[in-house]
């Protein structure tokens, strides 16, 4: 790096180039080689320095290309522009030799420019040494180059060029050297070296010139090193100096330069005449900036150059578009020896390009990416040294960013639609970039119509930004960064003929970026302004009212008008009330440009009211005053203002001071008691004993446990108004007015929807509650009308009779009328029960019971009317009897009867539709024949033995329908009774209780049987007869037909015969089973002793 700095620590040695002779190891510098004078295009081609006057002549600092040089005496021209040398010269060609891909290193060392130029990022590092016309730029180089070996292509092909004393190879160092050196050798296919290699150290040769220089790193940041002048020294070599004669030169197919990593070099060139090298293609591709407009075209300039000492033949290039569509390829001039070929829209092909010749084409392209987007072109070239784009030098990408045509744009406005006549504005002009990338020499002009300006000025810059320089015209030279905004200000003064009713305007116009035109959106913007008179202004105030009420409340209007052309600002009014206190002041509607400014309770100041607007305040205030006319007074003063042509600027209210309206309302239905479902009637009053109406009053309903059916007004008189009334949430009546000392009242029909539910305490009740009023006391604001709630009368119903009847007897059934509800049926009230009496029965009567005054069954159907004489309460009851006969036919019959629950006259139809109600009742009855009873006797035998027991058989019978209440009697006669129970007994009758004398207490239902066992020991002796009695006591209803007494009668024995026991049967067949017999009856005992004896008497007895 010392090169850089110009720090060389040790001492300066030269080592002489390797002369190309035949004295073998010869090596020394030769003196004439030194380059002692250049001249250079720097400066239109005017720069010239020697080693006379290196210190003093101004240095070079820019594009420098090399046009000749003085070595060995000899002033050699370059062939770059040998037309603007004047005086002697000797005419050659010199090329800078293009090093070979990848043998200069990507990193390290310093890119090194002209002081006074400006960066080029898309430069590759090996453009710094091959650049300019013939590659000879001075003004570009590589600084402290890293160590590594710089291999070229080259060729030599003239054989006097090996001893002719014309230079043949021109090194160039324009830094400051180091004590390292640089050694230079040719080389062969295989890399060998051909002749001598050459150490070079630059130190002991003479400085030519100066050149200023800047420093960037290789990822292009801007380096630290120092910017300044830096030594330019070069030496000029031939071939004899690197052992190159005619025997070895057709070996040469290469140039090394094997960098010491100190080295600064422009370039290392050679004569044309001397060296030749291949073509070595390269192509550069740009359109000059950095972003495209999306939808808009774009002009590349692709430019294809042979650096080589070759010509390069069927070369050609495609052209690869991204985010763009091309329209066209151009080429431009093309020199001697060179064709640019044929091209179409993808490209060019059969390109000829002559030792350091370049063709340059123009590719025209739409913009059809979207934006934001990165639109890239690429030429790749194929041919010579290029295969497909490779090595990197063969292709070029020039890479933009796609914004949208509006992304710079101007705004222009002063805020205001309307300007007064003379008056000053000012405009604020904002200059903006939309777009992700910035956007330089920008400007903008200002033309103004009917409007001089004075100035313009930024006032605020985005970072990054340039505004630029500013006259009354415009803005020009700016630079806008991405995203930012620059804003202007622009002050102009109407001209002094524009009068009102005219327009003045300023447009403010973009050029540059991507406004090419101020027709596109966004790159041209107008501010209008109506021309108008001076501001004039009105101020008014009322409350709309000649009345207040004292101690009460008030709110005044106060309006500000502006009936000028003109806004009006810094206005201020102030109150001035009497018999009141201002409570409070705001604004209530404010123009649309206007400003209410800040008001308190004394006034409002740093108003603007704009032409044509109005503003609207509202002032609330308490009437303090005492009761009179005039008695309350606000006036108001406007100042700031000129009011003029019947405007005002000031205004006062004047109100008289009463005393307030006083209201309060009742509700009554005019009862103590409703019962569940009943409908009542409630009037409501709203009164206002004060002396001042109230208006905008309302009422609300709020019933408890009952239904609103109807509120109707009653007709007001004038000036009081009842308003209108809705059953509709909120209920009510609203819109109220009621004059001084007057009432309104009105009908509230209502339904009872509550019920009792067994509660004692239950009420229902309905609130009339008034609002927006100004009521006496609170109390007076609301009226409850709350009434116990009842039960309603409900009747009951419920009806007995017999449950048995014989056909065609009297009948009686008994009627109990009851009430569970809590209201009672009043004394004397008639009460009807509609009767359904069966058929074949006959009404004989009916009898009045508890609490029936009277009772009268007529009719058909029949129908009973009866009169209470006592109140029918909650829980009481009323009865009466009905007499009637039974149908002549058995059978079962119901009597059904009905009575309003309500206790209406108009009963439901009775039978078993109405039932299960409690106002319906039945009674069945069953229609019987009449009893017909037969009693029958008897054991079963004719003789019973003497001591013996016998067991008799009594049954009952009730052929007929009724049952009857019997009782019988046993009379034995020869015998004593010892046991008498029943048996079997009907399913409806009663054995009764019996002893051994009969049985009492028996019940002998219809179709039903009852029987008895009687057990009786024999008491008399053989011979004799026994009799056993059973007769019916107390029972009509026996008769021949059917006898109510039974008696059996039998013969008495005496058991004496002697039966020997059976003999066991000889057989031994198993006798059979035995078979149960009947148990023999005494009787039936007495017959086998009789057959026994019998059998004895004739002898029949069996073997043993």
């Amino acid at each position: 790096m010392g090169s850089v700095n110009g720090v060389a620590a040790d001492a300066k040695w030269v080592r002489g180039l390797v002369g190309l002779c035949c004295l073998a190891g010869w090596a020394s510098v030769h003196a004439a080689d030194n380059v002692t004078a250049v001249w250079g295009s720097f400066n239109s081609n005017s720069w010239t320095a020697n080693t006379s006057n290196a210190a003093s002549v101004a240095a070079a600092n820019g594009h420098n290309d090399l046009l000749a040089f003085t070595a060995g005496g000899v002033r050699y021209s370059t062939g770059v522009n040998d037309a603007v040398l004047s005086g002697a010269f000797q005419p050659a060609v010199f090329q800078a030799f293009t090093p070979n891909a990848n043998s200069l290193p990507a990193a390290g060392g310093l890119n090194a420019i002209a002081q006074s130029a400006s960066y080029d990022s898309s430069m590759k590092r090996a453009d710094y040494l091959s650049d300019g016309v013939h590659g000879l730029d001075l003004s570009t180089a590589l600084f402290n180059i890293p160590a590594s070996s710089l291999r070229f292509s080259a060729s030599v092909g003239n054989p006097e060029s090996t001893t002719d004393d014309v230079p043949d190879v021109l090194v160039t160092q324009v830094g400051q050297p180091s004590s390292k050196t640089d050694s230079f050798y040719f080389i062969d296919d295989t890399g060998a070296v051909v002749g001598k290699s050459l150490s070079i150290a630059l130190s002991a040769v003479p400085v030519v010139a100066r050149q200023n220089w800047q420093f960037w790193n290789p990822n292009h940041t801007k380096s630290s090193v120092g910017d300044g002048s830096r030594d330019l020294r070069m030496i000029a070599y031939h071939f004899r100096d690197f052992g190159i004669t005619p025997e070895n030169m057709g070996r040469v197919a290469g140039f090394v330069q094997a960098l010491s990593g100190d080295s600064d070099i422009a370039f290392v060139a050679y004569n044309q005449e001397a060296v030749s090298t291949p073509a070595a293609l390269s192509v550069q591709k740009s359109n000059g900036v950095a972003a495209i407009i999306q939808g808009g075209r774009t002009v590349y300039t692709v430019t294809v150059t042979n650096t080589g000492g070759s010509l390069a033949s069927d070369v050609s290039w495609l052209d690869q578009p991204q985010g763009l569509r091309v329209r066209g390829i151009e080429a431009g001039a093309v020199g001697a020896g060179s064709d640019a070929g044929v091209c179409d829209g993808s490209g060019c092909t059969g390109l000829r390009l002559a030792p350091g010749a370049s063709v340059a084409y123009q590719v025209e392209a739409e913009v059809i990416g979207e934006a934001g987007s990165m639109a890239s072109n690429t030429a790749v070239v194929d041919g010579a040294n290029c295969s497909n784009g490779s090595p990197a030098s063969c292709s070029s990408t020039d890479t933009d960013l796609i914004v949208a045509a509006d992304s710079v744009s101007i705004v222009k406005t002063n805020g205001l639609d309307r300007l007064t006549v003379g008056a000053e504005t000012s405009y604020k002009v904002s200059l903006s970039n939309s777009a992700a990338t910035a956007f330089e020499n920008l400007s903008w002009t200002d033309t103004p119509s009917g409007l001089t300006v004075s100035g313009i000025v930024a006032s605020s810059v985005g970072a990054g930004s340039v505004a630029g320089t500013c006259s009354s015209k415009g803005c020009t030279g700016i630079t806008l960064a991405a995203g930012q905004s620059i804003v202007y200000i622009v002050s102009a003064k109407l001209n002094a003929g524009t009068a009102a009713g005219a327009s003045v305007s300023n447009k403010a116009v973009v050029q540059g970026g991507t406004c090419s035109s101020e027709l596109l959106a966004g790159c041209a913007s107008t501010d209008t302004d109506l021309v108008v008179s001076a501001a004039n202004m009105h101020i008014s105030k009322s409350n709309g009212v000649d009345v207040l009420a004292q101690g009460g409340s008030t709110v005044y209007q106060v309006v500000l008008r502006n009936t000028g052309g003109s806004a009006a600002a810094g206005l201020r009014w102030a109150e001035s009330p009497v018999g009141l206190r201002i409570d409070r002041i705001s604004a209530s509607t404010v123009g649309a440009n206007s400003d209410a400014g800040l008001c308190t309770v004394a006034g409002c100041s740093d108003i603007a009211v704009a032409a044509g607007e109005s503003i609207v305040y509202a002032v609330q205030a308490t009437v303090t005053g005492e009761v009179g006319a005039d008695n309350a007074r606000n006036a108001v003063a406007l100042t700031g203002a000129a009011c003029s042509g019947g405007n005002s600027c000031s205004a006062e209210d004047r109100d008289a001071i009463v005393l307030p309206a006083a209201l309060s309302i009742r509700k009554s239905n005019g009862v103590d008691a409703l019962t569940e479902g009943a409908r009542s009637s409630y009037t409501v009053t709203i009164s206002n004993s004060g002396g001042m109406p109230a208006s905008g009053l309302a009422w609300l309903d709020s019933p408890e446990g009952m239904e609103i059916e109807a509120i109707t007004p009653v007709a007001a008189t004038a000036p009081s108004d009842a308003g209108s009334c809705s059953l509709q949430a909120p209920m009510g009546c609203s819109g109220i007015t009621v004059a001084a000392n007057a009432s309104v009242s009105y009908q509230v029909q209502a339904r009872v929807t509550a019920l009792v539910d067994g509660r004692a305490d239950a009420t229902v009740s309905n609130t009339a509650s008034l609002t927006g009023a100004h009521c006496a006391a609170a109390a007076d604001c609301s009226a409850t009308d709350t009434d116990p709630l009842r039960t309603p009368v409900q009747l009951t119903l419920r009806k007995t009779a017999a449950a048995t009847v014989e056909v065609g007897q009297a009948l009686d059934y008994q009627f109990h009328i009851g009430n569970s509800g809590q209201t009672a049926v009043a004394a004397g009230q008639s009460l009807t029960v509609a009767e359904a009496l069966p058929e074949g029965m006959r009404l004989t009567g009916a009898t009045p019971g508890a609490g029936v005054a009277s009772v009268v069954c007529e009719g058909e159907p029949l129908r009973c009317e009866l009169v209470l004489d006592t109140a029918l309460e909650q829980g009481a009851s009323a009865a009466y009897t009905l007499h009637t006969m039974a149908p002549a036919v058995a059978g079962s019959i119901s009597n059904h009867a009905a009575i309003d629950p309500l206790g209406g006259s108009e009963p439901p139809v009775p039978g078993a539709a109405c039932l299960p109600a409690e106002s319906c009742a039945q009674a069945r009855t069953e229609v019987l024949a009449a009893a017909h009873i037969s009693l029958h006797k008897s054991n079963g035998v004719d003789q019973v033995l003497e001591g013996g027991s016998t067991r008799y058989v009594v049954t009952l019978r009730n052929q007929g329908g009724m049952p009857v209440q019997l009782q019988w009697d046993d009379v034995p006669s020869g015998m004593v009774v010892t046991e008498i129970s029943a048996t079997e007994v009907g399913a409806n009758s009663a054995a009764g209780v019996c002893s051994p004398s009969g049985c009492t207490g028996v019940t002998l239902s219809g179709a039903e049987s009852i029987s008895y066992t009687v057990l009786a020991k024999i008491a008399a002796t053989a011979p004799a007869r026994v009799r056993n009695l059973a007769r019916v006591t107390n029972a009509a209803q026996c008769s021949l037909e059917a006898p109510c007494s039974s008696e059996d009668e039998d013969e008495v024995y005496r058991n004496g015969i002697d039966v020997d026991p059976p003999a066991p049967d000889p057989d031994p067949t198993p006798s059979p089973k035995p078979v149960a017999v009947p148990t023999v009856s005494p009787a039936g005992q007495l017959l086998l002793s009789l057959l026994l004896a019998g059998c004895a008497a004739l002898g029949l007895r069996r073997t043993r």
